[in-house]
Formats: C-alpha cells, sequence, structure tokens
C-alpha cells in the first residue's frame, strides 16, 4: 500500500500489526502518543457495541483489563512487566 509513498512515516500502536507491518517492509514508524480523553477511554465488547463503562449495557460482558505499557513511551512488555521500561527506563 505504501511501496509508492517514498516520505510516509507510519503512526502506529506498540505491538500493533500496523508496527509488524511497518518492520517488515521497511516503512519508518514512529510510536502513537498514549491519549487521555474520554474517548480513549472506550473499549469494543466482543457483541460489536462500543462502551465507555465497566459493561456492555448490550450483553453484559465486563470491561477487559488494560494491557501494562510503559505511562512514558507506551512500551508493551508482552506478558508479565518488567520492573523498570527497557526502553525509557520508567518504573511500571
Amino acid at each position: 500500500m505504501f511501496i509508492y509513498c517514498p516520505n510516509v512515516t507510519l503512526t502506529v500502536t506498540p505491538g500493533s500489526y500496523a508496527e509488524q507491518y511497518a518492520i517488515d517492509n521497511s516503512i519508518p514508524y514512529v510510536h502513537a502518543k498514549k491519549v487521555d480523553s474520554a474517548a480513549a477511554d472506550t473499549w469494543l465488547c466482543p457483541c460489536g457495541a462500543v462502551n465507555n463503562t465497566n459493561f456492555c449495557p448490550d450483553c453484559g460482558t465486563a470491561r477487559p483489563e488494560p494491557e501494562p505499557t510503559c505511562a512514558n513511551c507506551g512500551y508493551d512488555p508482552k506478558g508479565d512487566p518488567p520492573n523498570f521500561c527497557p526502553e525509557c527506563g520508567t518504573k511500571f
């Protein structure tokens, strides 16, 4: 998709398909900053409903627990978080 765009830089979420696509295709990328807003507090239920409460009002599914990421740089440890971020040194 980006083969004819030599000056493109993707903004991706750490650990996402988009990040892997950029890596696999040697496309420059930066990590998206964490957004502190009401929109960032929404979640998609498996039933398809977009919610901003702790339980889906359509089917009753509980909001999933957030994955641990570094609050400073967005690093995603892919499992149990270390004591300190290996990318920027911030305490988890």
